[in-house]
């Protein structure tokens, strides 16, 4: 059940984390952001200039993959089905 919920969302943020992207139409989000580690903490680099709130977001920065890369992983192949995943 919600594997199939999560199927559906098509705006998410992982709570903020990063940019917005469509989990539904399985596509990367074009937004990046730059961050500086500190014994402080984190902060974006004084040269880092968001084109959108904290993300600089272009169409180019988007990477078209376009190899063969197998088929990946899928439950059937770890022994498991959908009713596993509880």
């Amino acid at each position: 059940m919600q594997y199939d919920n999560a199927k559906s969302v098509s705006k998410w943020t992982g709570g903020g984390i990063h940019a917005e992207t469509n989990p539904k139409s399985n596509e990367a989000t074009d937004c990046t952001t730059m961050l500086e580690a500190s014994p402080t903490g984190f902060s974006v680099p004084s040269d880092f200039k968001p084109s959108d709130g904290f993300f600089d977001c272009k169409p180019e920065y988007v990477a078209h993959l376009t190899g063969n890369y197998g088929k990946g992983t899928t439950l059937q192949d770890a022994g498991k089905t959908l009713a596993d995943l509880k």
